[in-house]
């Protein structure tokens, strides 16, 4: 007799297998009266002290009997690793002996029972750490399916593990907006599936929220449609601060059916979400070795006020908006070994925040290059309060009229500074989306500070607006009371302006210049 289909599943409650005869069916059980499927209806616990639920498929008839584990299972087990032997019909049931394996790799011969009444069967396993409780099945017909319904709340710490070892499989359908209030813990290949609008919300208003889906290379965590349709299901939006939120070897794909960031009337959709809410609700994630694709909206949505802890090795393709859209301060937190080149809306980072005019960079950042050529997209202005460091071949775009502030900190060390040394071979480039003259203000310079300084950049297409009475690529404005700005140039291209190449403020300002290219500038290459 061949038992395959073994199927495990780590859930909440602890019952577990006991032996018992059935007085109601005195009738001597044959082999044969167990062929077909049969699952557990109820959730069950192994002597590791992990919990699971288990499907058997009984076929062909024989003295002693494999089990075919299609899943990691509660008693360490991994597939194909469980076997009946010396088995003898009893009055109502079969009797042998069951190969146990511990985690810790041993292995012992128990006794094992099988009890048939109806289309009810009952298991059970007479081993050290078994509760002898009854483990019960029911007959199904066709396939029995193995994954399982998540529709309430996560009130209690859970961990999910994986049911089945097929590595398409589902193992677990996500039915409605499921509030995560306390850890919830993804082991390695596990596939989640969505129902229509369905998703998680990471939260820790009403409870201790936090998401770890940590995979592998090989097993990484899926978190997927019910349906393989863009914009099937919400997403996954994280208001939690837990140090421990993250995706690691994570797929995030087909989510975006409703917002999962929303701020001032401002409604945002997308695979994944580091969101803030009033009361200092904030989000943090680290998101690592990771796949957001195919959904409708954004990639990946950090919003001002929120924390990306880690980012590196990701990759974004297919979503209908940018892969990333971020607020200007998390930048920093971007490594540049991404992949954005992906048929998204935006093949790169958009910087931009819900619902807010305010997301200035308050933090020293470096900002690599992307790679492939991926770009940074201003599409909300944003004030320099910190060290801005630029590496080379780093592209920044702007979106029409938007700029950098580098503002002059008055009273205290915070200035603005932008230090932007590309070379020959990788410039630095600041343009606009379109390459019109004037479509962008230009870069401002507030800031008096001496480490102010662009070598080797190319800015081209600025000029939208009126800086210190003129219009320009690049702007050294005095601020009112504020010291003259600072700023060296060299080695640089200054192109395509609406109005002058350089603009020095006529109230002060303190340019240094050599080495630079100045083309197609209408009113000037430099002007006072």
């Amino acid at each position: 007799m061949n038992l395959k289909n073994t199927l495990f599943l780590l859930a909440l409650v602890t019952v577990f297998w006991s032996c018992g005869d059935d007085d109601e069916s005195p009738t001597l059980i044959t082999l044969d009266a167990l062929e077909g499927e049969w699952i557990t209806q109820s959730w069950i616990t192994g002597p590791s002290g992990s919990m699971g639920l288990l499907v058997i498929s009984f076929s062909e008839v024989t003295a002693d009997a494999e089990i075919t584990a299609l899943s990691p299972n509660s008693w360490g087990f991994t597939c194909n690793e469980v076997t009946l032997r010396n088995l003898e019909p009893a009055s109502n049931s079969i009797s042998g002996e069951g190969l146990i394996r511990s985690t810790g790799g041993g292995s012992e011969w128990v006794p094992t029972t099988i009890t048939l009444s109806g289309d009810e069967l009952s298991i059970a396993f007479d081993c050290v750490g078994c509760s002898n409780e009854n483990l019960v099945l029911t007959r199904v017909t066709g396939s029995a399916t193995a994954s399982v319904t998540i529709e309430n709340d996560i009130l209690e710490p859970l961990t999910l593990t994986k049911v089945n070892c097929e590595s398409d499989a589902i193992d677990y359908l996500v039915t409605d907006w499921i509030d995560v209030e306390e850890v919830l813990t993804i082991e390695p290949g596990v596939n989640i599936a969505f129902a229509a609008n369905a998703g998680f919300f990471v939260n820790d208003v009403l409870g201790n929220g936090a998401l770890v889906a940590v995979g592998t290379a090989s097993e990484p965590v899926t978190f997927t449609g019910e349906q393989k349709t863009k914009g099937f299901w919400r997403g996954i939006s994280v208001q939690s601060n837990d140090v421990r939120n993250e995706l690691n070897y994570a797929i995030v794909e087909y989510a975006g059916s409703d917002p999962i960031s929303s701020f001032g009337g401002i409604n945002i959709r997308g695979g994944v979400a580091i969101d803030a809410v009033s009361g200092g609700f904030d989000g943090s994630l680290k998101v690592n070795n990771s796949i957001i694709r195919d959904n409708d909206g954004h990639g990946l949505i950090v919003e001002e006020g929120t924390l990306l802890r880690e980012f590196s090795n990701n990759e974004f393709e297919n979503n209908t908006d940018a892969a990333v859209r971020i607020d200007a301060n998390n930048v920093g937190s971007i490594n540049g070994d991404s992949d954005f080149i992906g048929s998204n809306g935006v093949d790169g980072v958009e910087i931009n925040a819900t619902g807010s005019p305010i997301h200035d960079i308050t933090d020293d950042a470096t900002w690599p290059a992307l790679a492939g050529g991926a770009v940074y997209r201003v599409v909300q202005s944003f004030d320099v309060r910190a060290q801005l460091t630029l590496m080379p071949g780093a592209v920044i775009e702007f979106d029409a009229n938007q700029t950098m502030y580098f503002e002059q900190d008055f009273s205290g060390p915070n200035d603005g500074i932008i230090i932007a040394r590309g070379t020959s071979t990788n410039p630095i480039t600041f343009t606009g989306v379109a390459k019109t003259p004037g479509y962008w203000q230009g870069l401002v310079i507030q800031s008096n500070s001496v480490l102010n300084e662009m070598d080797h950049c190319i800015v081209e297409y600025g000029g939208s607006d009126v800086v210190a009475d003129q219009a320009a690529n690049i702007v050294l404005d005095k601020d009112g009371a504020f010291t003259a700005p600072d700023l060296i140039v060299t080695n640089s291209t200054i192109r395509n302006s609406a109005g002058c190449g350089i603009v020095v403020d006529q109230f002060g300002g303190n340019l240094t210049q050599s080495g630079n290219t100045f083309e197609s500038n209408p009113s000037g290459n430099i002007c006072d």
